[in-house]
């Protein structure tokens, strides 16, 4: 058994996630009614503008409208997966200093396991293909 196999997958669906969030209060519920169109991101964009990243949370609008004031079903999750490092790190599974070890050890494990070819920069297109597309047919020839 190598390293790729022994890793502990961490495989969560949303309502998971946002649970996870909430529990470690990096989750804003807001209930009261919220126009889409005109409220929803500006709302979102001011904590990128005016707080420190570890003060920045995800929000879940539960009561989302449009711009006549119709209620919309369901809700709106916004900046729940990359709003801050730590809330990344929860998505992730792991603490906010394994990151970029998470990542290189992704990386790594991609590279080993599949037939990836570097781009042909010198190649011309033909016949409607560009050169990637001609080193992609390359590859899945190399497969069979």
């Amino acid at each position: 058994m190598d390293d790729r196999t022994q890793t502990k997958t961490n495989l969560q669906d949303l309502r998971t996630h946002l649970e996870n969030l909430d529990r470690r209060e990096l989750l804003r519920r807001v209930t009261i009614p919220i126009n889409k169109d005109t409220e929803l991101m500006p709302l979102v964009r001011w904590q990128f503008r005016g707080l420190k990243e570890e003060q920045r949370t995800g929000f879940l609008f539960e009561n989302v409208t449009n711009a006549r004031g119709e209620s919309l079903k369901g809700g709106v999750a916004v900046g729940i997966y990359a709003g801050s490092t730590e809330i990344y790190s929860v998505g992730m599974g792991c603490k906010v200093s394994e990151i970029r070890d998470r990542w290189q050890k992704a990386q790594a494990i991609h590279f080993e396991t599949s037939d990836w070819l570097p781009p042909n920069l010198d190649a011309r297109p033909r016949g409607g293909w560009g050169g990637c597309h001609s080193r992609l047919g390359e590859a899945r020839g190399r497969r069979r």
